[in-house]
C-alpha cells in the first residue's frame, strides 16, 4: 500500500465515528376568603407594593406584562431584569430571547446552556436580602438548571359605568396588576438562587366579576357600592371554580401546554383562595383540592392575588402553597425525621430549638404576624444554607435580620433560606424547590 493510501487510511478512520450524546441534566391552615376590607395605607397606583390578602386577591402591582388577548404582544426581554419602567408585555409567542422552552417542563429534564449554568441555583443568593451572610457555594452546586414555568396570568378588571368608565384600580387607586407580577417574579428568582424563573406567556383581560359557588354575580355599580359600605357583601363568598375553568377553557389549554399554572388577579370579594390544586390526586393546598379536575392531565395550582395589596402577600400566598406541598411531600414520603416539620421551628413552640418559623411567625415571634419583635432570640436558621449539613450553629438573632417588621423583607428572609442543592437526604431532593413549584413531584 502507498504512503499516500495509508495516509487516507487514517483520516478516515478518525472521522468515521460520530460524537457521543449527552443528555441535559434533569433538572392546615382554614382556606382564607377575599378580602374584606382595604390593605392598609393603600399606595399610589404607581408606588405602592399590594397584598394578596384573599385567594385571588394577591399583591398584582408588580405583575410582569404578559401579552394581552386584544393586543399586539410584546418582548418579554428585561423581564427579570429591569426596572418597571423597561417592563415590557409578555408576549404569546417566543422570541430568540426566550428561555428554553418549558413544555412539559413538570417532568422534562431542563435544557442546560451556559447563561443557565451561571444562574443554577447552589446557596448562592442576591446580598441586599435582608437576611444573614449566605455562604458561597461549592462548584459541583451548580448542576442545578434554572426552571421557567409557563404562565397564564388572567386579569379580572372590570369598568364601571357610573364612573365614565374608569376600572377598579383607578377609581379605588390599587395597585397595576403588571408591576405587581414583575415585583413577584423578580423576588422569587433571587430568592430561589435563579433556579424558579416565571414567564407570564399570556395575559388575558377579563371584564367579568367572577360568579359565585351560588352563581351570584356582582354588576360593576352594586360592587362600587359594596366597597363603599352602601351595601353589604354578597355571602356566600367563595367563587364557582368550576365555572371559571369552563369560561377560559383552562382543562383543554392545560392539556395542550399552553402553561403550567394560572395567576389571577382579582378585587376584594371577588371570592377566591390565595392557592389552590386541581388535577388527578390533587391535595390541600391552602385550600380543598378542586373536585372533578382527573381529566386535567397533572396537577396544576391556580394562584389568586389581589391587586387591593401588594408583593408582599403575594409572597405569602406562594409561601402558604409552600407549607402545603412540604407538609404533603413530607407525609407521603418522608421516612425518618420530618425535616420540614424541623425547618418551620420556632421559640415560642420550640423553645431553645428555634429554626426558621413560618410565613405568620418569625424564630421569636409571639402572635400571628409579629414579625417586628425585637426580642433576641438563638435561632439555628442560617444552618439551612449547608444542608444537609446542619452543624447546630446557633445565633442571636432579632427583627432586624429578617427586615424589622417589614412584611416582605421578612417572607424574603424566610425564603432564601430554603434548601437549593444537589443531591437526596431520605429519599428527597435536597431543592425542595423543585416541589414548590411542581407538585406532580410529590
Amino acid at each position: 500500500m502507498s504512503l499516500l493510501d495509508r495516509i487516507g487510511k487514517v483520516l478516515k478512520g478518525a472521522t468515521a465515528g460520530s460524537a457521543p450524546k449527552s443528555d441535559p441534566p434533569a433538572t392546615t391552615e382554614t382556606p382564607k376568603p377575599a378580602a374584606t376590607a382595604k390593605a392598609p395605607e393603600a399606595p399610589s397606583s404607581t408606588t405602592a407594593t399590594p397584598s394578596t390578602k384573599g385567594l385571588f386577591g394577591g399583591e398584582a402591582d408588580t405583575a410582569a406584562p404578559v401579552a394581552k388577548k386584544t393586543a399586539d404582544a410584546p418582548s418579554t426581554k428585561g423581564l427579570f431584569g429591569g426596572t418597571d419602567a423597561d417592563a415590557s408585555p409578555v408576549a404569546e409567542t417566543k422570541t430568540a430571547e426566550a428561555p428554553p422552552d418549558t413544555k412539559g417542563l413538570f417532568g422534562a429534564a431542563a435544557v442546560a446552556t451556559e447563561t443557565a449554568e451561571k444562574e443554577s441555583t447552589g446557596r448562592k443568593l442576591q446580598s441586599d436580602t435582608p437576611s444573614s451572610t449566605v455562604p458561597e457555594p461549592d462548584p459541583q452546586e451548580r448542576q442545578i438548571m434554572p426552571v421557567h414555568p409557563k404562565v397564564l396570568m388572567i386579569v379580572h378588571n372590570p369598568p364601571v359605568p357610573s364612573e365614565g368608565g374608569k376600572r377598579l384600580t383607578e377609581i379605588f387607586k390599587w395597585h397595576d396588576p403588571e408591576k405587581n407580577a414583575k415585583g413577584y417574579i423578580e423576588d422569587l428568582k433571587k430568592v430561589s438562587g435563579g433556579y424558579l424563573n416565571y414567564e407570564i406567556v399570556e395575559r388575558i383581560d377579563s371584564d367579568l366579576f367572577p360568579p359565585k359557588a351560588d352563581g351570584f354575580t356582582y354588576t360593576p355599580d352594586q360592587y362600587v357600592k359594596v366597597m363603599r359600605g352602601q351595601e353589604k357583601a354578597h355571602q356566600p363568598d367563595w367563587l364557582d371554580y368550576h365555572k371559571r375553568i369552563e369560561t377560559f377553557d383552562l382543562q383543554n389549554r392545560f392539556n395542550n401546554g399552553d402553561f403550567d399554572e394560572v395567576w389571577f388577579f382579582s378585587f376584594p370579594y371577588a371570592g377566591e383562595y390565595e392557592s389552590i390544586m386541581g388535577g388527578p390526586g390533587g391535595f390541600w393546598c391552602n385550600a380543598p383540592a378542586i373536585k372533578n379536575t382527573d381529566r386535567f392531565k397533572r396537577r396544576f395550582v391556580m394562584m389568586g392575588f389581589n391587586f387591593e395589596r401588594g408583593v408582599d402577600v403575594m409572597l405569602e400566598n406562594f409561601g402558604h402553597r409552600t407549607e402545603s406541598i412540604m407538609t404533603e411531600l413530607y407525609k407521603r414520603r418522608g421516612k425518618n425525621q420530618n425535616m420540614w416539620k424541623r425547618f418551620t421551628q420556632y421559640e415560642k413552640q420550640n423553645p431553645g430549638d428555634a429554626e426558621c418559623g413560618w410565613m405568620h411567625y418569625a424564630p421569636n415571634s409571639q402572635k400571628d404576624y409579629d414579625w417586628g419583635n425585637t426580642t433576641p432570640v438563638t435561632s439555628y436558621c442560617d444552618d439551612w444554607y449547608t444542608y444537609p449539613e446542619l452543624p447546630r450553629q446557633g445565633k442571636t438573632m432579632t427583627a432586624k435580620d429578617w427586615g424589622g417588621g417589614d412584611m416582605r423583607a421578612h417572607h424574603i428572609w424566610w425564603f432564601s433560606h430554603i434548601p437549593k442543592t444537589t443531591g437526596e437526604t431520605d429519599g428527597i431532593s435536597n431543592n425542595w424547590w423543585e416541589y414548590m413549584v411542581d407538585p406532580n413531584k410529590v
